[in-house]
């Protein structure tokens, strides 16, 4: 990679659907004339290039596509399609000022044919950042968009979702924002797990990697999270035993879920406690309670099933991020 000072911050562009079309696209061919590339260590990438750079050639293409191949990746790499433009025709395809782009409903990353001027990252930190985003459209942060929040270990790593509670980070804002971000902090974190300690950090300091944050995206590219985890605890509340409580671990932010089955003829609710404190509950009648939070940073809590009338055993599934 060529070296030369990184005076001017990467600003790239994430759009949504409504944002461009099929029809702003520099292309001439359609898809199906696009082709595909293969890799040696993935599947196929499908690639095509502006017109203006003359036929669409193995020699021309292989490049990016080798290149794309050594960046860290899992399964989505075949699932991505690159569009390589001129410098000419990329504020129309992406947005004025951005050096790329990446449209995350089409899987499609747009970039420039050209090394980038001086003074700007070079080409392929470009490249290594908008593919971060690739990665992030293909991760589960549920009850969140990876896209614009962040990967699941490194969203959490980060804080971002008490961030964005406290009004510091705002997903998917690619305005005056865009450096409180949580999306592109990622993605330009991705980035620099490939180029450590070449480039400065130009967006928001909070985000700013160390080497947990370096393996929070490791993870997240390589072995990302598959899901909640299911834990079952059961019990039997009577007159002289209205509560049972049950203390419950979680390593990561997301979503909480308990589901409560009791006695048909019995009035039981559930609770989550946290620092000793009801934060969530149900006040249903029955005992067929389903109760969904959301959890940001709270590790350790207890979760706490009480008799209003009636009597008998209940079970009680606890699903949690992990």
């Amino acid at each position: 990679m060529p070296s030369r000072p990184f005076t001017v911050p990467l600003r790239d562009a994430v759009l949504t659907p409504d944002q461009t079309s099929a029809s702003e696209l520099p292309l001439a061919r359609s898809s199906a004339q696009q082709r595909f590339y293969s890799t040696d260590r993935q599947g196929p990438v499908k690639v095509d290039i502006s017109p203006r750079y003359g036929p669409l050639t193995k020699a021309r293409v292989q490049p990016y596509v080798d290149f794309l191949a050594s960046r860290s990746h899992g399964s989505e790499l075949d699932r991505l399609t690159l569009l390589v433009v001129t410098p000419e025709e990329l504020p129309r395809a992406c947005a004025p000022g951005a050096l790329a782009c990446y449209l995350p409903a089409r899987e499609l990353m747009i970039i420039p044919g050209e090394q980038t001027p001086a003074g700007q990252v070079p080409i392929e930190y470009v490249i290594t950042h908008e593919y971060g985003h690739h990665v992030a459209a293909n991760r589960n942060n549920d009850p969140w968009a990876a896209i614009g929040w962040g990967p699941k270990a490194w969203a959490t790593q980060r804080s971002v979702c008490a961030g964005v509670a406290e009004r510091r980070y705002f997903p998917n804002d690619q305005g005056d924002r865009y450096r409180s971000n949580p999306g592109e902090n990622w993605a330009e974190t991705y980035a620099q797990l490939h180029y450590r300690n070449q480039f400065g950090w130009e967006l928001d300091p909070s985000f700013i990697p160390d080497e947990a944050t370096f393996a929070a995206a490791q993870r997240d590219v390589v072995a990302p999270w598959r899901g909640s985890v299911v834990q079952r605890r059961s019990g039997t509340l009577t007159s002289a035993r209205r509560t049972k409580s049950f203390p419950v671990a979680t390593t990561l932010d997301g979503r909480i879920r308990l589901s409560l089955k009791g006695p048909s003829r019995a009035n039981f609710d559930v609770q989550i406690l946290s620092g000793g404190r009801v934060v969530a509950r149900t006040r249903r009648s029955g005992s067929r309670d389903t109760l969904t939070a959301t959890d940001c940073q709270v590790r350790e809590f207890t979760v706490r099933v009480v008799r209003r009338s009636g009597s008998g055993s209940f079970s009680l599934r606890v699903q949690t991020p992990g």
